[in-house]
């Protein structure tokens, strides 16, 4: 004889009409018919459930287990916040005790132990970020404090790990600055368990909770400034260096990629973000040349592929390592430094040793383009205020090195000659006089 097929709903109306007394009827595991067995608690049946039993169909298995999952912890969770109807009617006035508190924390705990340690390992994200939800859809203060205190008792027991529950609290849609009272708590949680988080983890926890203040605008009320300021304290201890939550060079680099050079971070910072930042300006000066924007180089054959002077090719700034407060002028475009190079005799090389022009890459670069132009216009106004034009004279020189420049670059098509040609027109007509 085949086995009996039920479908869930089928499954649970024979469960609760066929229970007598102390024992259960259920479908035979051997073939059909029935057979009696003890009946299970509440959390075994739970726990038998999510262990193996399959109901018909996969697709409509998965989504009855993630029902299943959600209902229980509704179970478990209304139970250990709901109130007696006198409570309500004098809320306020009726006060647990610690002892009461603690009982009900064990309690809850138990309970989400039992079903966490049976849910298979793809689940548990979504549980925590369930929980999240239940917690943050409560308005008052004292059950969300109260729920936090399972979440901390159920990290700190190893439990749950610190850092999905930071990460799903973060991330929540619901946690915004104007629930006061929600922000306070949720970061208060956030520096008590952050300290279990893996350097990785806590970086990227970093640069949410950055993003996460940038949506505070900038005037609120003075008195929300306090509750506020709970935000700050868990950056500000994920920079204390003795913490040891993270590398310093890691917390500096997002604080860079979020406020770049010139711009200010945001006011609820202060000075917490500068002050870091600002503490590797000495770093940054050992990892650069000093004063290297006041340096030119020696034009030789010998020094052409020297990399002490390389150049971005589109902006024309100094390649710099890392996010680091570097010195304002190595931000600045080096046109000074090309053109002297450029003016240069044997430079050619140079220049493309500068730029990473390749001559078996066909490559145009603008930039080079217009230092060529403003020499060739530097060239006009030389040989107009020169009373003779003679031959071997400084214009007669750099016009023929010029042409050579020109030349080269053109040759190799790392200058367009049309497009040098009519940036010449326009800086002519700007007010340039006319060349002999």
């Amino acid at each position: 004889m085949g086995k009996e097929t039920l479908s869930r709903d089928g499954f649970d109306k024979k469960r609760a009409a066929l229970r007598l007394g102390t024992k259960v009827r259920r479908p035979s595991k051997h073939g059909g018919g029935w057979e009696e067995t003890e009946r299970l608690s509440p959390e075994a049946e739970t726990a038998r459930d999510l262990r193996g039993l399959k109901w018909g169909g996969t697709a409509a298995g998965g989504r009855e287990m993630a029902v299943s999952m959600e209902t229980q912890l509704q179970s478990i969770f209304e139970e250990v916040v709901k109130t007696e109807v006198i409570e309500e009617a004098f809320a306020g006035m009726f006060m647990d005790t610690a002892e009461d508190e603690k009982t009900k924390l064990i309690s809850c705990l138990g309970a989400f132990r039992q079903l966490w340690t049976n849910l298979p390992q793809e689940s548990h994200e979504q549980c925590v970020q369930w929980i999240v939800r239940f917690i943050h859809g409560q308005h008052n203060p004292k059950r969300i404090s109260f729920l936090y205190d399972c979440l901390a008792m159920a990290v700190e027991s190893g439990l749950l790990p610190p850092r999905l529950v930071c990460e799903s609290l973060i991330n929540s849609e619901s946690l915004e600055w104007e629930r006061m009272q929600l922000w306070a708590l949720t970061f208060k949680l956030i520096r008590k368990i952050i300290g279990g988080v893996d350097y990785k983890g806590v970086r990227d926890l970093l640069k949410a909770i950055l993003e996460k203040i940038q949506t505070i605008p900038n005037t609120v009320s003075s008195a929300v400034v306090q509750q506020l300021q709970t935000a700050k304290d868990v950056v500000a201890y994920i920079l204390d260096r003795n913490a040891c939550l993270l590398p310093a060079y890691f917390a500096v680099t997002e604080i860079r990629k979020l406020y770049p050079e010139g711009k200010l971070s945001h006011w609820l910072l202060g000075n917490l973000a500068s002050d870091f930042v600002d503490s590797f300006r000495p770093t940054a000066r050992i990892n650069s040349i000093c004063g290297r924007c006041s340096l030119l180089p020696v034009v030789n054959n010998s020094g052409a592929i020297c990399n002490s002077w390389k150049l971005d090719p589109t902006t024309l700034r100094f390649p710099l390592r890392g996010l680091l407060p570097y010195d304002k002028d190595l931000f600045d475009p080096q046109t000074a430094l090309l053109r002297y190079v450029l003016e240069q005799p044997y430079s050619r090389d140079m220049v493309c040793n500068m730029l990473g022009l390749n001559k078996q890459h066909k490559q145009r670069c603008p930039v080079l383009e217009d230092q060529l132009v403003d020499l060739v216009v530097y060239a006009m106004e030389r040989s107009e205020t020169e009373e003779k034009f003679d031959d071997g004279g400084t214009s007669q020189l750099l016009w023929q090195h010029l042409s050579s420049q020109l030349i080269f670059f053109v040759l190799f098509q790392f200058a367009s000659f049309p497009h040098m040609v009519l940036s010449l027109h326009q800086k002519v007509c700007l007010g340039y006089r006319t060349a002999k």
